[in-house]
């Protein structure tokens, strides 16, 4: 009789159990794909705060497409994060045909570039402290998340691209990326030398090995070799041809 009553405990405690077991298989399945197949800058939805003030706010990329912005967080204390292509306007870190943007003026100085073992970027994001919400409006309400990210560039990843940002870890409890750069090898011969990742408004190449000499990567979508439609956005893989 003991054990006919302990046995649907038992059984809901199993069921409990791989069914977490399973959440986190699908989360690490998702987190890998993302860590993939999307660019170290992404956009969180909702947007982020900004840690503070000296940290980059804001992602550009210039390809076929033209001027692509994939925004990083929201500017503390009502600023705004400037969005668009200029190298002179004083908040910008140039990177070849990238840009970072950043709330407050950077230091005139240029940072160095990495070589292969310095950590280039790291990206922390942080639980903000509970405010007092007893004066707050509706839109107050709607605008706060609790939740705020730092993006820190260290060095930059030389402009010739022969290095590339990659993942190197994910620490808790404060959800730590360091980011640092990476070395090209020479795609193979049925090897993905180019992601691309196009929205409605938007369009952003990976780059993920480099051609041999007699060969080149294309990045038009009619030279795709294949094509993916996910949730929010269409792959395209591109080999060397």
């Amino acid at each position: 009789m003991m054990f006919a009553r302990a046995c649907p405990l038992f059984l809901t405690l199993i069921l409990a159990l791989i069914q977490k077991a399973h959440t986190e298989i699908e989360w690490k399945r998702e987190y890998a794909f993302i860590s993939r197949n999307l660019q170290v800058v992404h956009q969180n939805t909702p947007l982020l705060e900004c840690n503070n003030t000296d940290v980059a706010c804001a992602y550009l990329q210039v390809n076929i497409r033209g001027v692509n912005l994939r925004k990083i967080c929201k500017c503390p204390n009502g600023i705004e994060c400037p969005h668009t292509w200029d190298p002179r306007d004083g908040y910008t870190i140039p990177q070849g045909s990238e840009q970072y943007k950043f709330c407050s003026k950077v230091p005139s100085q240029k940072l160095k570039h990495c070589d292969s073992t310095s950590t280039a970027i790291t990206q922390t994001i942080y639980d903000k402290p509970t405010p007092d919400f007893t004066n707050w409006s509706r839109s107050d309400y709607k605008n706060w998340t609790s939740l705020e990210q730092s993006f820190l560039l260290h060095c930059l990843c030389p402009e010739d691209r022969s290095y590339r940002i990659h993942q190197s870890a994910f620490v808790n409890p404060n959800n730590v990326k360091e980011f640092l750069c990476e070395n090209f090898h020479t795609c193979g011969s049925n090897e993905v030398c180019i992601y691309a990742l196009a929205t409605d408004k938007t369009f952003f190449l990976e780059n993920r090995c480099k051609c041999p000499d007699n060969l080149s990567c294309p990045s038009d979508i009619k030279y795709a070799n294949s094509t993916r439609q996910l949730t929010n956005f269409v792959q395209y893989k591109f080999k060397c041809q």
